[in-house]
């Protein structure tokens, strides 16, 4: 090719790189600096929130932590009982000719008798009662069922189970056998709340 068309090659090829330089490629940076100040969608559910939330039972707005209802603070109580019966067997393993026996404490406890006995029966018994009890707090609680309802029932529990603990210390078996009952349909109540609404 001659030096002349050579010229007006590079002339058309200039041409158009200062066409780009000057049109395209200010619009083409404009258009990617606005799409990216754009704001972006987000997900204003907090997944944490959320699943504190439904662990609350109040839903996904409410802050991330555990409220403490009655029926929490009734667990709390019969957890405290369990040491009252507890008090009573130590007592009577350390008033033994041999003394507190804590190598072999529960061979120790196996050999008492009366109050000693009974004291070791009530608190095993409520040992027993506690996890059946603490489960159905927390389902009545999840499931969401009515919250005045299962507080009525922690409440009548927790008497139960005094009572049951006062009447086994004070030898009084019927008495201690109804009690025992009403602890059992509180408990029962609390697992079915959720299914009636």
């Amino acid at each position: 090719p001659s030096a002349e068309a050579e010229n007006l090659d590079g002339e058309r090829r200039g041409s158009v790189s200062h066409e780009f330089l000057s049109e395209v490629l200010p619009h083409s940076i404009a258009r990617y600096a606005n799409k990216s100040s754009a704001p972006r969608p987000t997900d204003e559910r907090p997944r944490q929130t959320e699943r504190s939330g439904l662990l609350c039972g109040h839903g996904p707005t409410f802050a991330a932590r555990i409220v403490m209802t009655t029926p929490f603070w009734c667990v709390f109580a019969v957890f405290a009982m369990l040491w009252v019966p507890r008090t009573i067997v130590a007592l009577k393993m350390k008033a033994r000719p041999e003394g507190y026996d804590n190598r072999t404490p529960r061979a120790q406890q196996a050999q008492l008798s009366g109050l000693g006995l009974r004291a070791k029966a009530a608190h095993e018994n409520t040992f027993e009662a506690l996890t059946m009890f603490a489960p159905a707090v927390f389902i009545a609680h999840l499931g969401h069922g009515d919250l005045a309802w299962s507080s009525r029932l922690a409440i009548a529990f927790v008497i139960a189970r005094a009572a049951y603990i006062a009447c086994y210390l004070g030898d009084v078996a019927t008495l201690r056998s109804a009690v025992w009952t009403v602890g059992i349909v509180a408990t029962a109540g609390l697992y079915v709340l959720p299914a009636l609404g």
